[in-house]
């Protein structure tokens, strides 16, 4: 859709992604506020700013483990049961394997 020309206006839409300096998608609004701050001369407070790198860290803490851990781990209990599926279960618990004779 982003190539294709509007019949009505005659010009083609525009899609506009907000990042900031470490290239991480933003929201309108955080755009908007780092723009405010980037105007006014103002930083967000310290709380604000320990929240904010704390969600950030977060995320990355979480992409890391589902990215290598996850991933490994459902196809390697794939392999050893033989099957297309994973039967999901509670984090405590360990699944149930068949055993290999």
């Amino acid at each position: 859709d982003e190539g294709k020309i509007d019949p009505v206006t005659g010009l083609r839409p525009v899609k506009l992604e907000y990042r900031d300096s470490e290239g991480r998608l933003l929201t309108r609004r955080e755009a908007f506020r780092q723009l405010c701050h980037k105007f006014h001369g103002k930083a967000p407070g310290k709380k604000k700013t320990d929240k904010f790198l704390a969600a950030i860290q977060e995320e990355q803490r979480s992409q890391k483990v589902d990215a290598l851990g996850s991933i490994s781990v459902l196809q390697r209990i794939q392999q050893q049961t033989g099957q297309a599926y994973v039967a999901m279960q509670h984090p405590n618990q360990q699944p149930n394997l068949p055993s290999r004779r």
